[in-house]
């Protein structure tokens, strides 16, 4: 299982990333995640980081057309000289209402035309849909051998897993218990991949959020800066629903049972690490660190490095790459 880096706000300025970024540029082999920013572009910022695999989790479709959407990632790829893993989904209701005018009757036929158009133009070169949300008739240049562009979604139940088994290289989930990961989702992506006449099934790129303990913090209270905005929309509370978590209708109360649920991993390095052992047992490909906890109520980058650093040194004595 690989380990990686998100950065969980939206930076103002290059300067704000490099406590997230400096882990890859001494050598920790990750990769750097930016969700959709609306401070500076998360492809122009991402173009400028040199020999560093990127992705996004996720850039939301409403906002650029297919075309312009695998121009972005191609660009990435470009100018990076790593990997880039685009990842795209389809956004809450309201924001889709507010960009098009109403929301798509159905998200999962939407992000299918979207993501089948996107890897046809990094893939291919060329794409040709008419479809009932994207009309897509283009072609690009070839895409040097050098880059190298994969699709992914956002992932949060079966139905969208089944949409990324059939067109994405990856899956990604947030706030997802490994457990459902493993009995619902991997399940569902493989059975469409097949089906679809894929090799395999998309790998699975989980963003979890981590929490080192320290006598100046509140759990809690971090874990309500850090999730307030995703546990107050409907398709988030469905699926830790039907991943057997019993949500109220009280922030404290549903903090509470994230970190007893161990979707939110605390405690001192070597617990967070061990609790990470969880995703990797159930079949994820990728973790990716997301401190938007002591982020948020900190305000503090050398706070968020010195936790990224302990956590991945953890890591790193766990796979034996130094000295205990």
């Amino acid at each position: 299982m690989r380990l990686s880096i998100f950065v969980p706000h939206s930076p103002r300025s290059a300067s704000e990333i490099e406590p997230y970024v400096g882990p890859l540029r001494d050598g920790h082999d990750g990769r750097l995640w930016l969700g959709q920013s609306m401070n500076i572009e998360p492809h122009q910022l991402l173009s400028s980081l040199d020999g560093i695999d990127t992705g996004t989790a996720v850039t939301l479709a409403p906002l650029r057309h297919p075309v312009d959407a695998a121009l972005q990632a191609r660009s990435v790829a470009l100018c990076t000289g790593g990997t880039h893993v685009a990842g795209f989904g389809a956004g809450s209701r309201r924001f889709q209402t507010g960009l098009r005018g109403e929301p798509y009757a159905s998200p999962l036929t939407a992000m299918a035309e979207y993501l089948s158009s996107v890897r046809e133009l990094v893939t291919e070169g060329t794409a040709r849909r008419a479809g009932e949300y994207f009309t897509v008739t283009a072609d690009l240049p070839p895409l040097e051998t050098s880059a190298r562009v994969e699709i992914a979604a956002g992932v949060l139940r079966a139905g969208m897993a089944r949409v990324a088994g059939r067109y994405c290289d990856a899956a990604i989930t947030w706030l997802t218990p490994p457990e459902f990961i493993r009995d619902e989702l991997v399940p569902a992506m493989a059975e469409s991949a097949d089906a679809a006449g894929r090799a395999s099934r998309p790998r699975v790129v989980a963003v979890v959020h981590v929490v080192l303990d320290h006598p100046d913090r509140d759990p809690l209270h971090q874990v309500i800066t850090a999730s307030r905005m995703h546990l107050g929309m409907p398709h988030y509370r469905k699926m830790l629903t039907a991943a057997g978590i019993p949500l109220e209708e009280d922030l404290v109360v549903d903090a509470a049972l994230l970190v007893e649920r161990g979707v939110y991993c605390f405690g001192s390095p070597a617990d967070v690490v061990d609790q990470l052992s969880r995703w990797d047992d159930c079949g994820v490909d990728e973790v990716v660190l997301n401190l938007a906890g002591v982020a948020f109520t900190t305000d503090d980058g050398s706070a968020v490095r010195a936790d990224l650093d302990a956590i991945l040194h953890e890591w790193a004595l766990r796979q034996a790459v130094i000295p205990a």
